[in-house]
Parts: C-alpha cells; sequence; structure tokens
C-alpha cells in the first residue's frame, strides 16, 4: 500500500510523497479510483521490492539464426547419470546445443509444429502432432510399438480352445501375437484374424525363431500359418507375430500435442491429449513386465472428458486437467492386473482453452481462458468438496469504455499465447506482449518486444524461443537491452488529487529519490487534465559500481545509498499524475520515492 503522506500547513503549502509502487497494474477501475501503489499503465517495469526498475533484457544463447520461421520446442534432457542435452525444434529439424555454442543438426524431416517434451525411464521423448520419437543422448528415432500377445492357451485350429485374452491391442503398432499351445502333431495355425497385412512373419517354437518362406508359410488371406514340422507339444509354446494395421490407429497417438508422466506409485504411465480430432479424449500408456516406456498404447486405455482438453498438470498425487468446459483430475487406483485411473470433475463453472497457459505453479494448477482470463485451481481449498477456482486476472482483464485497446482478453488469437512459470513469476504470452503475474507479490505487470513462441528454464536463467527468426534468447538481468535493441520502460501513477479534486494544486518542487547504479536515468512526466504532459524532470541517477560498469557513463558519485536529484518546476492541476520513464540503450531505470510539494489553492470555477 502507498504511503501517501499530506501534512497540513498553516498555509496553502503540501507534500504528497509516493513511496510504494508493488502493487501493479489496474485496468479494471478507473485511474482516479485505483490504489495508490497501482498503476493504470506501466510496462517493462519490476515492483517487487516496491520500487519501479527496468525488466531484465535479453540475449542470443547462440548467435545465427536458424531460419525464418520460429521455434518450436525448447527440451531439457536430463539423463540419471547427471549429463544434460538441450533440443531444440525448428522448422522440420531437431537441433542439440550446449553452451553458447551453434546449434547441431540431429534429426531432420519432422513436421513443422510445436513440440512437446517429457522424460520416461532415462529417455527423451518428443510429440509435435506427427512425429512421435525418442532421444537417448545419442540417437533420435520414432518410437517403435509394443508388439502386445493378445491371446494364449489357442488351439492350432482355434477349436477346442480359441485362447485367453491377454493384452490389448497397441493403438502404436500393426504387431500383435498369438500364443498356441501345439498338440504335437498339427502343423497349421489358424490366426483368428484374416487380410493380413503383408509385413514379414515372425514365429517361436519352443523358444527357436523361426522364419517366414524358411520354416512356415502363410495365407494372408485366410490367416493360416503351414509350419514345415509340426511342433512339438507344449504349453504356450508356439509364438506367432503378425500385422494387421485396421486393427490399431498409430494416429490416435501421434496426432496428440499434450503430454505428462503420471501414475501414482511407479510414476511411469504417460498421458495424452490434444488430438485435433478427439479433442476431448485422454489416452495413457500401459506397463508390460519390467518395461518401463511410451511404446505401448492399449487400445482400452482412453477415457472422454466433459469438454476440449486444454492441459495436463500435477496437483500432489493427483492428474489436473484443464478443459473447455472446466477442469477435472484423474487419480491412481492399483487395480486386478495394472492400474486405473478414475475421472472426477472438479468445477465445470470456468475452463481453459489456452493450451499453452498450463503451470504447475506452488501446489496449484495457472491456467488461461479466453472468455475468463488467468484461472487458478487450488488445491488446499474446496468449495462442495470440490476444488476451487480463483479468478487471478480481474484487475487485467479488460480496461474501460475509455479505453477499449487495453487489457488480456482484448488479444487476438489469445489461444495460442505461450506460458512460463519462473522465480514466481507466471507469465502468458501472445503477440510480442507478456501479461505477468508476481504471484509473490500478487501484482500484475506487461512486457513488451517478447516475441516468445515457447519458453524453457536452462541453466537457472528463463529462456524463451523466437516466433519469427530461429534464435533462442536467454533473460539476464545484467543486460539492458533487448538483443541490442533499447527496453521502452515506463510507469504511470495514479490520478492524483490529494484529497481535494475540485481546489488547484500548484506543483512547484519534486523530489526523486533512486537506487544507485552505473547508467541510469528517470523522465518524469508530469499529466494533468488540463494538458497533455510535457517532461519536466530529465536526471541522471548514476552511482559507481563495478558491477556491470560502463567507463562511458564515469561518475564521482561513489554512494551505495539511494541518490536524491531535486527539480523545481511550476504546474497547475485539480488532477495530476506522473509518468517515469527511460527509453535509452543500455540504462537502467530506478525510482525509490518520489516527493510531490505543492500548493493547495482555490476551488475550480
Amino acid at each position: 500500500m502507498a504511503q501517501l503522506k499530506i501534512p497540513r500547513f498553516a498555509n496553502t503549502q503540501r507534500e504528497l510523497i509516493y513511496s510504494d509502487f508493488s502493487s501493479g497494474l489496474n485496468y479494471k477501475d478507473n485511474p482516479s479510483l485505483i490504489k495508490p501503489s497501482q498503476s493504470p499503465e506501466m510496462q517493462n517495469v519490476r515492483i517487487r521490492d516496491g520500487t519501479v526498475g527496468k525488466r531484465p533484457g535479453y540475449k542470443r544463447l547462440y548467435p545465427t539464426s536458424l531460419g525464418t520461421g520460429q521455434v518450436n520446442g525448447i527440451g531439457i534432457y536430463r539423463k540419471a547419470n547427471g549429463t544434460t542435452y538441450r533440443l531444440i525444434c525448428h522448422s522440420t529439424n531437431i537441433y542439440t546445443q550446449s553452451g553458447s555454442s551453434q546449434p547441431v543438426l540431429l534429426k531432420s524431416g519432422i513436421a513443422n509444429a510445436r513440440s512437446a517434451f517429457f522424460t520416461l525411464n532415462d529417455n527423451f521423448f518428443i510429440l509435435n502432432g506427427v512425429n512421435f520419437l525418442v532421444y537417448d543422448g545419442s540417437t533420435c528415432a520414432d518410437v517403435v510399438g509394443y508388439i502386445p500377445t493378445v491371446l494364449v492357451g489357442r488351439s492350432p485350429s482355434g477349436a477346442p480352445n480359441a485362447g485367453t485374452i491377454n493384452e490389448k491391442f497397441n493403438l502404436l503398432s500393426a504387431g500383435f501375437k498369438i500364443s498356441f499351445s501345439a498338440d504335437g502333431t498339427s502343423t497349421t495355425y489358424a490366426l483368428p484374424y484374416t487380410s493380413l497385412d503383408a509385413t514379414t512373419m515372425v514365429a517361436v517354437v519352443n523358444g527357436v525363431n523361426k522364419a517366414e518362406t524358411t520354416d512356415f508359410t502363410v495365407n494372408r488371406t485366410t490367416g493360416v500359418v503351414t509350419f514345415n514340422v509340426a511342433p512339438t507339444t507344449g504349453t504356450n509354446n508356439v509364438i506367432i507375430t503378425a500385422y494387421k494395421a485396421s486393427l490399431t490407429h498409430p494416429e490416435y497417438i501421434k496426432n496428440c500435442t499434450i503430454a505428462t508422466v503420471y501414475g501414482g506409485k511407479t510414476s511411469a504411465t504417460v498421458f495424452f491429449s490434444g488430438n485435433p480430432n478427439f479433442p476431448d479424449q485422454v489416452w495413457h500408456s500401459r506397463l508390460y513386465g519390467s518395461n518401463y516406456s511410451a511404446d505401448y498404447w492399449p487400445d482400452d486405455a482412453w477415457q472422454k472428458v466433459p469438454g476440449n482438453v486444454a492441459g495436463l498438470a500435477h496437483i500432489f498425487d493427483l492428474l489436473y486437467i484443464s478443459h473447455s468446459k472446466g477442469h477435472g483430475y484423474f487419480s491412481y487406483v492399483d487395480g486386478t492386473s495394472y492400474p486405473i485411473f478414475p475421472y472426477a470433475d472438479i468445477n465445470l463453472e470456468k475452463g481453459s482453452d489456452i493450451p499453452g497457459s498450463i503451470q504447475e505453479v506452488d501446489n496449484t494448477v495457472v491456467c488461461a481462458s479466453s472468455v475468463n482470463g488467468v484461472l487458478q485451481v487450488l488445491s488446499n481449498t474446496t468449495v462442495n468438496n470440490r476444488l476451487s477456482v480463483n479468478d487471478v486476472s480481474v484487475l487485467i482483464n479488460k480496461a474501460g469504455v475509455e479505453r477499449q485497446d487495453l487489457g488480456l482478453l482484448r488479444q487476438a488469437n489469445l489461444q495460442n499465447a505461450v506460458s512460463y512459470n519462473f522465480d514466481n513469476y507466471y507469465g502468458l504470452c501472445v503477440n510480442n506482449v507478456c501479461y505477468v503475474w508476481d504471484y509473490k507479490s500478487n501484482a500484475w505487470l506487461y512486457d513488451t518486444n517478447i516475441p516468445a513462441s515457447c519458453f524453457a528454464t536452462i541453466d537457472n536463467t528463463l529462456c524463451f524461443g523466437s516466433n519469427t527468426d530461429g534464435l533462442v534468447y536467454q533473460f539476464d538481468p545484467l543486460t539492458m537491452n533487448d538483443d541490442g535493441v533499447a527496453i521502452n520502460s515506463w510507469y504511470t501513477t495514479r490520478e492524483e488529487n490529494a484529497g481535494s479534486p475540485t481546489r488547484i494544486k500548484v506543483v512547484n518542487r519534486l523530489d526523486l529519490i533512486a537506487k544507485p547504479m552505473n547508467r541510469s536515468s528517470v523522465n518524469i512526466l508530469f499529466l494533468s487534465r488540463q494538458s497533455n504532459g510535457d517532461i519536466t524532470l530529465q536526471l541522471q541517477t548514476n552511482a559507481f559500481c563495478f558491477v556491470n560498469f560502463n567507463f562511458s557513463n564515469f561518475t564521482f558519485n561513489t554512494s551505495f545509498f539511494p541518490v536524491l536529484k531535486r527539480k523545481r518546476v511550476s504546474k497547475r492541476a485539480n488532477y495530476f499524475q506522473f509518468k517515469f520513464s527511460n527509453n535509452n540503450l543500455n540504462e537502467g531505470m530506478s525510482v525509490i520515492s518520489l516527493g510531490v510539494q505543492f500548493d493547495q489553492g482555490s476551488e475550480m470555477r
């Protein structure tokens, strides 16, 4: 809360002090009615400590663009042995990248689409709506589907025993196995499916591999396998692998764009969604034996939810689902043969339709909607036995009727927004601007010139992929420019009447207190209802410090205490406000407080 001190003097002299700027933006309310610590408009500033300063600038992670077009994803792959790899998806290529070196081509020929990443069993997986790939630190290749044994104990002819169901078909693979119990005399073995694919078949008899055409022949129309020599009597001792693509649907899995790992005790089940042809469905993988992989997607391991899925995240031991009609979750339950994941609704009042908005924030989930703005699903608060969903962006969703251009919900193509969670900031970015929620201080900020298509944390710094030029940029608190471009930073105070809206105030002196910085200046614009405003103060606020030192801006001011700058002015208004700004290359900006001395005049006529 800003401390507005208005001492009463015997004469007409008054003093107003702005000393807290920590409450962030408020587009919702009239600029004269917002809190003193709020701002009706600002951009490219940080206010966490109650003062005004520039946001960090950014620099290139590597020197040369990969080409035109957006970066589709930045994946960080950490192996169990501590080795870390960076993968960058751009255009139809995947690159590896380390340090500040130029990326190196790893794989080409993939779809030019946004990518999702996850790690399972020390392997790294990439999903982009067309391709499903796995990378082990050296090779990147298509995920090869597990071939399930769908029937066991089948008689050679299918009678008297047609076989017992063992595993479900794998949506990702056309292959399936039938396990027969040989009778010692039969040479023909009838598969339960006809019109088989031309893919070469394999048989294992008593643990020995048998080759098609050499050891057996196949009638693919009837599905009958004929062995040259009758297999000896045994139980499940003849296993035939065949292929029939029409029984499976790999596109159900490969067309997904949303991925996460969940699974209760094992945390080894992979959940996919975001298939545009089935937007309200979620699929999950299944373990088999001791193989922890993402290559088995049973054709019964899916379910529908009430709306189109926007994202998956975690709240403690639950798998949270954000969809267009609300929110729900999967939980983990041990089953007879394998775990099951029942679904329950959380809230069906406000949903999310922005897939790139989902972030896990302090054991809650934050998401966004093109209708309701940014929402937070609380993990420890229930309403009618459901987790509560809070609106957290009410102050920045829309401005009043006088400013139709301000507000998150006025942004075009908001469903394409991407987000980050870093250093207690949640950022939602679209159209090269970013709405930033400082959830540590519960304040909203607004950044410009952030051309982000995706975000990632690299070596404890926030990075983003460009949406136009095949570059990855890295934020750096010591960088006071955006890849060589000045950061246009400004903060506007509320419209102030100093407790007397009908009286004229004559401002005669400003006292600015700022942090000492090597290169820093503040322009102060006086705004009133009587004028469009003019520059009343242009102040350098430099002080000597070896951090980010620049000799071209050398000063003998070596104090690390706040810097005081004073200016005599003469401005008249009944309502007034101030705008602090800096658009100078490689300069910071700092405002700790502003003291305004004025004379209170007569009533307005």
